[in-house]
């Protein structure tokens, strides 16, 4: 089910919103009013359970979507490192970085070599970016509420 969900977010990673994270509304609409990088409104639909938060950054003419699940689990799991955002450089890679974990970047700001890190006790999340990077599977610091899944957007 979140991996169904997460597929259903990618897919439609060609949206973006506001200036900081905005949950995804009622009908899953995402208009071009709400997010000017838009070319035209579009729908994310999502699962049951399954809480969604986007964000665009006009400057940048790039979105970023955030989903979690509220019953997700807290088991302990291993994931890739992977940017969250590429900076103002717009390569993946390089210092100004985000990483969907702290201990990721290496001191350049590239990732890691093992590229890979432990969440232990903690529910998680998952982001995309528009910019580059991937699926990034990180910490929620808490259980799946709207304030959580936001908070892991890159911008």
């Amino acid at each position: 089910m979140k991996k169904h969900a997460i597929a259903i977010a990618l897919t439609s990673l060609f949206f973006a919103a506001g200036a900081s994270a905005v949950d995804l509304p009622q009908g899953g609409v995402i208009t071009t009013a709400a997010c000017p990088t838009l070319g035209e409104d579009v729908t994310i639909q999502t699962s049951n359970g399954v809480l969604a938060a986007y964000a665009c950054n006009e400057a940048a003419n790039a979105a970023a979507v955030s989903t979690c699940h509220n019953a997700g689990s807290r088991k302990s799991r291993v994931y890739q490192c992977v940017s969250t955002d590429p900076g103002a450089d717009a390569q993946v890679g390089t210092a100004d970085d985000s990483w969907n974990n702290a201990s990721c970047p290496n001191g350049d700001g590239s990732t890691q070599v093992a590229g890979q890190f432990t969440i232990t006790a903690d529910y998680s999340g998952f982001v995309v970016n528009t910019r580059g990077g991937g699926v990034a599977g990180q910490a929620l610091g808490g259980n799946c509420t709207s304030g959580t899944v936001g908070a892991i957007l890159p911008y």
